[in-house]
């Protein structure tokens, strides 16, 4: 077995030293050697090591002494210690204990044994820089979820337009590349609900580019029908990817359903990105389907659709992201599918919007039952 690791070797014994020092190097460690405690502290200011190895007999500086002085200068709070001690070292041994990441090898001991307390010390040091740089990535991603919920359509601004609505959104891993969008101008409400391609934090990366371009495609006095806008932020995605370098920028993409309705006449301009509508009306379902293209590179791209939509009081409209129609559930571990989606539709006829959500969720959960979430959840349900 060979191990990559730098060992400090502190031994006022030049015979022992030699002979541990032999040992670690025929094993892979690179080894440094300190014939004193002072000494032993110079090389620790220094220079960076995994590990210690103490045997100071006549010393006059202990082990305990040199990670002391060590520590109390800031250095090496964490760093794994290996005593080697004689049986009646019982005292340094009782010390030893309130210290951490510490062991002792006993006097006189095997080559095999030596190198397995070693190798164990240095396995829980890794297994808890692991731990630590995990729960770092998962501070610094949870407070890219923060930044990226900011970026999302506030509570307010949604009630403010959309008085019965409701918005289910699951990421599957902290940040989501799903997004939901909105804007008012005047009469006209501009919405969209999107998934991008993959989910985390390449996800979230392409969802926050698809915000910031529907922003600025948005910020104009007179605006552009949906399906227009699909078609400029299409070319204005390549063209980001492009700049930015992404070798595989044809793989990437967002799914979409981007809707405008014009609250002076209740006419709804829609399009789609392989997403589709479902409108809801009198318990009957009506699905407008999105184009089967994505916004992004796709080999036979054409212009996309614009369904105009002419909408009634009551009215329900409804827009999902795929993860909740590919969710595997069910006795058989089958997809959830948009037919099953458009059955659950039907049975939420009647109920409000608030118990639509909950009744939705419910649904997925029982679904999903005992099998993993396989992708963000989102779905957006509004009443006209």
């Amino acid at each position: 077995m060979e191990r990559e690791a730098k060992i400090l070797l502190v031994e006022d014994n030049m015979k022992s030293m030699q002979d541990v020092s032999s040992i670690l190097n025929d094993a892979g460690y690179q080894t440094v050697r300190a014939l004193n405690g002072q000494n032993a502290i110079t090389w620790m200011m220094k220079e960076q090591f995994d590990l210690v190895v103490f045997d100071l007999i006549e010393s006059q500086l202990s082990g305990f002494d040199v990670i002391a002085q060590v520590k109390d200068r800031g250095y090496y709070q964490d760093i794994p210690i290996v005593f080697l001690t004689s049986r009646e070292e019982k005292e340094n041994q009782m010390q030893g204990v309130r210290v951490p990441a510490v062991d002792f090898v006993t006097k006189p001991f095997g080559r095999e044994e030596l190198l397995t307390r070693i190798d164990n010390q240095l396995a829980l040091r890794h297994s808890k820089k692991k731990i630590q740089q995990n729960q770092e990535l998962t501070d610094s991603i949870r407070y890219a979820y923060r930044i990226q919920k900011s970026m999302l359509p506030q509570p307010d601004d949604l009630e403010a337009v959309f008085a019965e609505h409701f918005i289910v959104n699951i990421p599957l891993h902290i940040v989501s590349g799903d997004f939901y969008w909105m804007k008012k101008v005047d009469h006209l409400v501009l919405f969209a609900v999107a998934d991008c391609t993959g989910h985390g934090v390449p996800g979230a990366f392409l969802s926050v580019m698809g915000i910031s371009l529907l922003n600025e495609l948005s910020m104009k006095y007179r605006l552009d029908y949906p399906h227009v806008m699909l078609d400029n932020l299409r070319r204005k995605f390549k063209d980001s990817l492009r700049r930015s370098g992404i070798n595989t920028y044809a793989s990437e993409g967002i799914d979409m359903v981007l809707g405008m309705i014009d609250t002076r006449n209740l006419r709804m301009h829609a399009s789609g990105a392989f997403n589709s509508v479902f409108l809801s009306r009198n318990g009957e379902i009506q699905v407008f389907k999105g184009d089967r293209q994505p916004v992004g590179f796709y080999p036979n791209e054409t212009p996309f659709r614009d369904h105009v939509i002419q909408l009634e009081r009551g009215d329900q409209l409804y827009f999902t992201s795929d993860g909740l129609i590919d969710q595997i559930g069910g006795t058989q571990g089958k997809k959830f599918q948009n037919s099953r989606f458009r059955q659950l539709l039907e049975q939420m006829d009647g109920m409000s919007l608030s118990d639509q959500k909950h009744h939705l969720i419910n649904q997925f959960n029982q679904w999903k039952g005992s099998y993993n979430q396989v992708d963000d959840i989102l779905a957006m349900g509004i009443k006209i």
